[in-house]
C-alpha cells in the first residue's frame, strides 16, 4: 500500500473515530438526538411540575416533521441498568426539543431513574432498536451542560451556559473540562470610609466579563475594560472566559463606603429571576421550601469573614409573606462549603453551622420592636442552661440594595444539635409540635415518658425515674421563660425538644419563636400559669395534650416546690425589671441608627393577612411607643406572675428575704444570687435550696438564718416570714 493510501485511510480513521467515540454501541439514527443534558443543576431549566431546578436530558428532532416517540425508551447504566418508557403523546415538533427531567419520579416527563456522576451511558431506543447513545465522560461540573456542538452533530462539547430547549449552536462549546482560574479584585471585600476603584485581575489569555446587579455574570456580560467606581456600596461578580476553557468560577465582592452604624453587614446576591421571576422567583410568589443558588458574604467588625455560594428560601408560615420576607441560608459541600464556619454568636459555643436564618421579627412583632424574640431568647443565658437559638441583629444588602435590619438566627434544625452538642444523626432524636413531630429520630421514648408521668402514682420513687427520663431543671426554666413573657402562641406548637439516644440521654425543651411574649398575644395581667396547666382548652394553642407534662408533673410535691421558688429567684433575678429594661435600651440601641432606612424602606408596604393590615411603623417616634409597651411589662410583670402563683397554688404570701456574701456567691433554687448583698421576694412555707460558691482563698464555714447557725453548705429550709441569709466564710 503505498504512502498516499495507508496515510488516507488512517485520517479516514480518525474521522470515523472522531464521530463514533461518544456513543455506547452502534446505531442508525433517524433524525432524533439525545442532545444535551445537565447533570449537576441549580439553575438551567426550571421543573414546573415539582417546583425545582432538576437534572435533565434533551432530546432533539432534525427531522422536518413531528415525531411520535411515545413507548420509546430511554436507558442508563450505572450499577444497574435502567429503562423509562416516554408515556403517551409524548410528540416532538419538527426542529424541536422534547426534555426529560431525570429525578427518579418516574411521572409524566420524568424518569424512574436519577441522572448523576455514576451513569456512564445514555441509550434512546425505539422498540428496542438503538437510535442514538452517548458516553457521559466523568467529573461532571455544577451547571456545565454536556451537549452536541450543533443540534444533531457528531462533536460532544460543554456548555457553561447550558442552552436547554434552544439551539445548541447559540452558546460556546469548550472541548475539555479544563476551567479558567477565578479573576481576582485588587482591593479586597469590605467597608471603607472613602471611594474606591476596583481593578479585576485575570491571565492575559482571558477577558473578564461582570455584573453590578448581583446577577450570574456569563460570556454575554459586561466587558470589563476600566477600574470600576464604588461611590456608596457594590457587589461586584466576575468570572474569567476563554475560547479554550470553562468559564471560571464566579468571584464576588461586596464594598461599603461608610455604612450606616456598627451592626454586621450581609451581602445576599443572586440571579434576578430567582427572587423576581412571575413563574419561580421565590420572593415575588412567597415560595416556601424552594432553594435558588446565592452568595453569602459575611461582614464583622469591618472584615468580610465568610464568602460562599448557599442555598437561599425563603423562611417561616407567616413571616415568608411579609413585604420585608425572612431567609434560610444553607451551606452545601456541593459548592465548596458543607457549614459555616465562624462564630457569629458571642453567647454560644457553637462555631460552624449548617442552616442559618435571616428573620426581620416574627409575626406580628415584624411590624413592631422587631426584637421581641431576641429580647426573651437571651435575657436568661448565663443564668440557666436552657437550649436557644443564638441571635444577633445585622443589615442585609440584597444584590447591592440595602434591604434591612435582620436578625441572623441559627436555625432549629437536626444541624442544631450537632451544632451545639456534637452530636450526629442517628445519635439523637428530635421531636417538635405538642403532636410530636419527628424532626430525626423517633418519638417512642417520649411517648413513653409521658404514658409513664400521666399514669404513675406521683410519688418520691417516681419523681426519681421522672429526673432520670427528662432534664426536669431544664424543664422548669423553659416554663418559667415562656410564663413570664407571656407566650400564648405556645404550648401546642413553637416547642422543640430532644435527647441522646444514648441510656443516660434525658430529654431537654428548646427555646423558639417568643414573638408573642412581652405584651404581643397577650396583655401584661395573663395568668399563664392557669393557662399552660388547664385542664380544659382555653385556645388552640393549649390543647389538653399540649399542657398534659406539665399539668402531672405538679402531682409531684417535689417538682411543685421547686417550680415555685425557682419562678420567684428567676423574677428577682433574671427577669429583674431593671435588668430587663436595660436589656431592651441595648436591643434598641444596636438598631437605632439604622432604622430611619429600615423605615424609608419598608413603610408603607402592607400585609394583608386574616388577622388583618399590617404595615412597618411611619417613624422613630411610632417605634419607641411599640418599645415603651414592652419596658412597661418589664415593669409590672413580676409583681403580676406572684400574684397569679399565689392564687394558683393556694399559697400563704410573699415574703422578704436578704441575703450577704462576702467571700462567695449564694445559689437559690439553681439560680446564683451575683450581688454581694441582694434583697428579694419568695414564697413563704415553700422549701428553698441553698448552696454557696465560695470565692479563691475563702471556705465556707456556716449559715447565719435569722441568727441560727446552719452548717450544711447545702441546705433545704422554709422560711415563714421575711428574713435574713448570712453565708459565712472562713480564709484559706
Amino acid at each position: 500500500m503505498s504512502v498516499e493510501k495507508i496515510l488516507y485511510v488512517s485520517i479516514l480513521f480518525v474521522i470515523i473515530f472522531s464521530c463514533t467515540r461518544h456513543t455506547c454501541d452502534s446505531e442508525v439514527n433517524k433524525g432524533v438526538f439525545i442532545n444535551e443534558l445537565l447533570v449537576s443543576n441549580t439553575r438551567f431549566g426550571f421543573d414546573s411540575d415539582f417546583r425545582k431546578f432538576s437534572k435533565w436530558i434533551e432530546i432533539y428532532n432534525a427531522n422536518r416533521n413531528e415525531i411520535d416517540i411515545s413507548g420509546w425508551e430511554i436507558s442508563i447504566e450505572k450499577e444497574i441498568k435502567k429503562t423509562w418508557v416516554f408515556p403517551d403523546s409524548s410528540l416532538i415538533s419538527a426542529k424541536g426539543y422534547f426534555k426529560i427531567f431525570a429525578d427518579g419520579r418516574d411521572t409524566l416527563n420524568h424518569t424512574n431513574f436519577k441522572l448523576n456522576q455514576d451513569v456512564k451511558c445514555i441509550r434512546l431506543l425505539n422498540k428496542g432498536d438503538l437510535v442514538d447513545s452517548v458516553i457521559i465522560p466523568k467529573n461532571q461540573l455544577l451547571n456545565v451542560s454536556y451537549g452536541r456542538e450543533k443540534n444533531g452533530s457528531n462533536k460532544w462539547v460543554y456548555f457553561d451556559t447550558p442552552s436547554f430547549e434552544s439551539c445548541n449552536s447559540n452558546e460556546k462549546g469548550i472541548a475539555t473540562l479544563k476551567r479558567n482560574k477565578a479573576p481576582k479584585f485588587s482591593i479586597p471585600a469590605g467597608i471603607y470610609n472613602s471611594q474606591l476603584e476596583v481593578e479585576i485581575i485575570t491571565n492575559p489569555e482571558c477577558e473578564i466579563r461582570y455584573t453590578l446587579d448581583g446577577s450570574t455574570p456569563s460570556r454575554f456580560s459586561l466587558k470589563y475594560k476600566n477600574p470600576i467606581k464604588i461611590e456608596n456600596i457594590a457587589s461586584i461578580r466576575a468570572i474569567a472566559v476563554s475560547d479554550s476553557c470553562i468559564s471560571s468560577e464566579i468571584a464576588t465582592s461586596t464594598y461599603f463606603i461608610n455604612p450606616v452604624g456598627d451592626l454586621p453587614l450581609v451581602s445576599i446576591c443572586t440571579d434576578h429571576e430567582s427572587l423576581w421571576d412571575s413563574a419561580y422567583g421565590i420572593y415575588k410568589n412567597s415560595i416556601k421550601n424552594e432553594k435558588r443558588t446565592a452568595h453569602f458574604e459575611y461582614f464583622d467588625s469591618g472584615k468580610k469573614v465568610i464568602s460562599q455560594v448557599v442555598d437561599l428560601s425563603l423562611h417561616g408560615n407567616v413571616a415568608r409573606y411579609h413585604p420585608q420576607k425572612a431567609f434560610r441560608l444553607t451551606a452545601k459541600k456541593k459548592y465548596g462549603n458543607s457549614l459555616f464556619e465562624y462564630p457569629f454568636f458571642d453567647n454560644k459555643k457553637a462555631n460552624s453551622f449548617q442552616s442559618l436564618l435571616l428573620r426581620a421579627g416574627g409575626h406580628a412583632d415584624h411590624f413592631y420592636t422587631q426584637f421581641r424574640d431576641e429580647l426573651a431568647q437571651h435575657l436568661h443565658v448565663g443564668h440557666t442552661e436552657i437550649d436557644f437559638q443564638g441571635s444577633r441583629p445585622v443589615v442585609v444588602y440584597l444584590n447591592g440594595e440595602f434591604w434591612g435590619i435582620y436578625n441572623l438566627k441559627e436555625k432549629l434544625n437536626a444541624d442544631y444539635i450537632t451544632s451545639n452538642y456534637g452530636l450526629r444523626k442517628g445519635e439523637f432524636s428530635m421531636l417538635e409540635q405538642s403532636w410530636q413531630n419527628v424532626i430525626t429520630g423517633n418519638k417512642e421514648e417520649y411517648k413513653k415518658m409521658l404514658k409513664f408521668i400521666d399514669t404513675c402514682k406521683k410519688s418520691s420513687e417516681n419523681f426519681k425515674i421522672v429526673k432520670y427520663l427528662m432534664d426536669v431543671d431544664n424543664f422548669i426554666d423553659y416554663n418559667i421563660l415562656q410564663i413570664y413573657v407571656a407566650n400564648v402562641d405556645w404550648p401546642s406548637w413553637n416547642i422543640k425538644y430532644w435527647k441522646p439516644d444514648s441510656n443516660q440521654g434525658k430529654w431537654k425543651w428548646i427555646i423558639t419563636d417568643l414573638d408573642f411574649g412581652f405584651d404581643e398575644g397577650a396583655r401584661v395581667s395573663k395568668n399563664m400559669i392557669g393557662y399552660a396547666t388547664s385542664p380544659v382548652p382555653t385556645r388552640k394553642t393549649n390543647t389538653l395534650v399540649s399542657t398534659l407534662l406539665l399539668r402531672k408533673l405538679f402531682d409531684f410535691k417535689e417538682f411543685k416546690d421547686e417550680f415555685i421558688q425557682r419562678m420567684a429567684v428567676s423574677l428577682n433575678v433574671i427577669y429583674n425589671t431593671n435588668r430587663v429594661l436595660e436589656r431592651i435600651e441595648q436591643e434598641k440601641a444596636w438598631r437605632l441608627p439604622i432604622m430611619p432606612m429600615e423605615i424609608e424602606k419598608w413603610s408603607g408596604k402592607v400585609f394583608k393577612s386574616k388577622w388583618g393590615d399590617f404595615s412597618l411603623f411611619n417613624s422613630l417616634e411610632e417605634w419607641e411607643k411599640h418599645i415603651e409597651k414592652v419596658r412597661e411589662f418589664a415593669r409590672k410583670r413580676p409583681e403580676i406572675v406572684r400574684n397569679n402563683f399565689l392564687k394558683h397554688f393556694e399559697l400563704d404570701k410573699v415574703i422578704q428575704i436578704k441575703t450577704e456574701s462576702t467571700s462567695g456567691v449564694i445559689s437559690i433554687n439553681s439560680i446564683k444570687i451575683s450581688e454581694k448583698s441582694s434583697t428579694g421576694k419568695y414564697f413563704s412555707n415553700v422549701p428553698i435550696r441553698l448552696f454557696v460558691y465560695a470565692d479563691e482563698g475563702a471556705e465556707f464555714s456556716h449559715w447565719m438564718i435569722n441568727g441560727k447557725i446552719y452548717s450544711n453548705k447545702s441546705l433545704d429550709i422554709k422560711l415563714s416570714s421575711d428574713s435574713k441569709i448570712i453565708a459565712e466564710f472562713k480564709k484559706l
